[in-house]
């Protein structure tokens, strides 16, 4: 059985966990019909999804917001751009944090495309949403990563991202091998790190860091699989003097968030 999500746990983190619970209620409510289910032979009503206004609106942009994010892991980043615009449109919207999966998808997609000024941007108009919010907790310290990629774009070192890379190590060392992993919460750590490692070329730094994920002894085989995949991304990239294959591997898998 899983573990326990640590209290502290990032909105995106939370958006994974909930989503398959309101792609599954799409059924449900679409069908208009009632549900049942048998126990020792009896048959018992189940309590209907809301059909309401307000929950068809939903159901439909998550839809929207689904559709967006296959096309992103494909590497379509103009077309899932026009889809995540769809999910924000006001018919939509039940209020105006709704647009958050959009704007999230499209701020991400930015940062693919090496837009950082655009992708901060958007993430201070997230925050405009979401001031309760503590400042950078988006996925894995957000803010200050996409302020470490600008600075080593602006100063021509690596610095600023090894220093970025040393800040989450040690913040979140609890949730990192060898002391534990947490899915949905360490994935999205790891991820961040290797996505680092392998955006400066750095990937002696990465096979290790990722052979320190791998040794962690309760790793469940699709949670090995994936990092050997990234593991053989960061080889192949040595062997040949090239960078940017871990990062693909990232994008494309369906285990890591980003």
């Amino acid at each position: 059985m899983k573990k326990c999500l640590p209290k502290k746990l990032t909105w995106f983190a939370i958006v994974i966990w909930i989503f398959p619970l309101i792609v599954s209620a799409k059924e449900t409510t679409n069908s208009q019909e009632e549900s049942v289910f048998v126990v020792g032979g009896t048959q018992k009503e189940l309590t209907p999804f809301p059909n309401d206004e307000g929950t068809r609106k939903i159901i439909k942009q998550t839809e929207i917001e689904h559709e967006a994010r296959l096309l992103e892991k494909q590497g379509y980043f103009d077309k899932a751009i026009v889809k995540y615009q769809e999910a924000m449109d006001a018919t939509l919207l039940n209020t105006e944090r709704d647009k958050s999966g959009g704007m999230v998808g499209i701020m991400r997609i930015h940062q693919k495309q090496g837009e950082l000024d655009l992708a901060l941007q958007d993430l201070e108009e997230w925050r405009k949403l979401h001031v309760s919010q503590p400042p950078g907790q988006l996925y894995v310290d957000t803010k200050s990563e996409l302020e470490a990629l600008i600075k080593m774009r602006d100063t021509n070192s690596n610095e600023p991202i090894y220093a970025h890379i040393e800040h989450l190590k040690k913040k979140y060392k609890k949730q990192l091998p060898p002391n534990e992993y947490i899915f949905s919460f360490s994935n999205i750590i790891a991820s961040a790190i290797i996505r680092l490692y392998d955006y400066i070329g750095d990937a002696d730094a990465g096979i290790t860091f990722v052979d320190g994920v791998l040794s962690y002894k309760k790793l469940y085989p699709r949670e090995h699989a994936a990092y050997l995949k990234v593991k053989e991304a960061f080889l192949k990239d040595k062997a040949e003097g090239t960078k940017g294959r871990a990062t693909q591997v990232i994008i494309q898998s369906d285990y890591f968030p980003w």
